[in-house]
């Protein structure tokens, strides 16, 4: 394979070159339309993820006006979070439909 193919491949196919898991503190989450979390890493540095098929709607609590926010219980709490860029393919509210986002694939509880 040439650097050209492998170099189209990747630009389409983003989500297979780019995935990752960090282990960290869940700090924060919530949304109006969309659900998202925010994982900081022991170095500070802080993930946001959008997580639509990974995250329980039980562990956001939402106000009159229909803001969720994460749930005291859950924050500070220690996860492993796998995560990728993908399409929005209608998954969002706002982003287009070909819009890269960082979608959450696994989120699990350390103990």
């Amino acid at each position: 394979m040439t650097v050209k193919p492998l170099l189209a491949a990747l630009l389409v196919l983003p989500q297979l070159a780019f995935a990752a898991t960090v282990s960290g503190k869940l700090t924060s989450g919530g949304g109006i339309d969309n659900r998202s979390i925010t994982v900081t890493l022991a170095g500070g540095d802080k993930i946001e993820v959008y997580c639509p098929a990974v995250c329980d709607e039980k562990m956001f609590v939402t106000d009159k006006d229909d803001v969720a926010d994460l749930r005291k219980r859950y924050k500070g709490k220690q996860v492993v979070l796998s995560y990728r860029p993908e399409k929005n393919n209608g998954r969002l509210a706002g982003p287009g439909e070909d819009d890269i986002e960082l979608f959450a694939t696994k989120l699990v509880f350390v103990r």
